[in-house]
């Protein structure tokens, strides 16, 4: 439940189901309820629009929510029950027949969010995850890495091939250089700061009250903003 949650207060998720219904002309409101019959627009509609391209329109979806595979079913039956009025309780689970069962569905778990790999095209080898940023946090992000460090185990790579640098690439590192790029107004006053600051105080006390005041800094981070050369730091 909590996953399912947080899965949906992400904007983009439910914007995607959204629009997958606006490119398919479809209304939740056809879908049967469980033992109910299919009423006649519920029916014309699966006549008209073919499965494969109800899949293909899933897929399409995760795809630009640079989401894994495994998140096809739920987007599915999303996309087929009207949860938004009546709760993530109407997510229930369709079958090939047309009908949906009482059996909720549910995404799947956190740590499937991210799909990581190692990248042996260069010396060192190179950890690589993908995944939406927006759903980043340090518990999906390590299960992620861990199962990519158990394939390259698996592999036979743990000793000639060590993993010595992490870096993120694909969608998710677009993402947050996207987000870099977006103004912060809290940043920008912390900087404010520390420079109407910086003549009176180091910067190790600098970030101190930086953090006091519910911005947490590093010296090393004042030092960077401050563009102080590396041979004056002391």
């Amino acid at each position: 439940m909590r996953d399912q949650r947080r899965l949906h207060s992400w904007p983009a998720w439910d914007e995607s189901v959204r629009r997958g219904r606006r490119i398919l002309s479809f209304d939740p409101d056809w879908t049967p309820r469980p033992g109910a019959r299919q009423s006649t627009e519920y029916v014309s509609w699966r006549q008209t629009i073919e499965l494969r391209r109800l899949l293909a329109e899933a897929n399409r979806a995760l795809i630009e929510l640079h989401l894994p595979g495994l998140f096809r079913d739920y987007w599915i039956a999303c996309f087929l029950a009207p949860y938004e009025r009546e709760g993530f309780e109407q997510i229930l689970d369709p079958q090939p027949s047309g009908d949906v069962t009482t059996e909720r569905v549910y995404p799947p778990p956190s740590e499937f969010w991210f799909e990581a790999g190692i990248d042996y095209s260069s010396a060192p080898a190179m950890l690589v995850i993908e995944g939406p940023a927006a759903l980043a946090s340090s518990v999906v992000l390590r299960a992620a890495v861990q199962r990519a460090l158990k394939s390259k185990h698996r592999s036979g790579f743990a000793d000639q091939h060590p993993l010595m640098r992490v870096r993120q690439m694909g969608p998710a590192s677009d993402d947050r250089a996207a987000a870099r790029r977006q103004p912060n107004p809290a940043r920008e006053e912390a900087i404010r700061l520390a420079r109407a600051w910086a003549p009176r105080e180091k910067p190790e006390f600098i970030a101190l009250r930086l953090t006091q005041r519910g911005y947490r800094v590093s010296a090393r981070t004042v030092w960077r903003w401050l563009k102080v050369p590396p041979e004056q730091r002391n």
